[in-house]
């Protein structure tokens, strides 16, 4: 009777631990996260030597266990690589800000490169009075 209640007991906080794990936008809980789940695995290992206690529901827990530390594992390589993104694109952006800046000149050393503006005019005439230019 007492190990069927410890039994229920594991399973709620490993669903709990499941449920909070994928509600989880980011990892701030992980260390808590790895706290429970270290003392699932030491509940779970004092039930395997009592024969009272269902194999089959302890490899229930076991491989719930073992899914939600996957996860985590998953989780961690994904922060891992959008830090790396972060920073590639932060080192691009800082060099396409050092580029643009040396290309800045100012209104007085820029010299047009025509004296006079060029006109269209669409019907060949050689005569024409240029319009404003927008």
């Amino acid at each position: 009777m007492e190990e069927n209640l410890i039994l229920e007991g594991l399973l709620s906080m490993v669903t709990e631990l499941k449920e909070k794990q994928e509600a989880q936008v980011t990892p701030a809980s992980r260390g808590e996260t790895l706290e429970r789940l270290n003392a699932i695995e030491q509940a779970l290992s004092e039930l395997h030597s009592n024969p009272a206690v269902p194999e089959k529901d302890l490899q229930a827990i076991q491989s719930q266990l073992d899914e939600i530390r996957n996860r985590m594992q998953g989780q961690q390589k994904h922060i891992e690589d959008t830090k790396k993104i972060v920073l590639e694109t932060y080192r691009c952006f800082k060099v396409m800000i050092d580029v643009l800046g040396s290309c800045k000149t100012d209104k007085e050393e820029a010299t047009p490169l025509l004296e006079k503006p060029l006109y269209f005019d669409p019907f060949g005439q050689t005569e024409f009075t240029p319009l404003a230019i927008i």
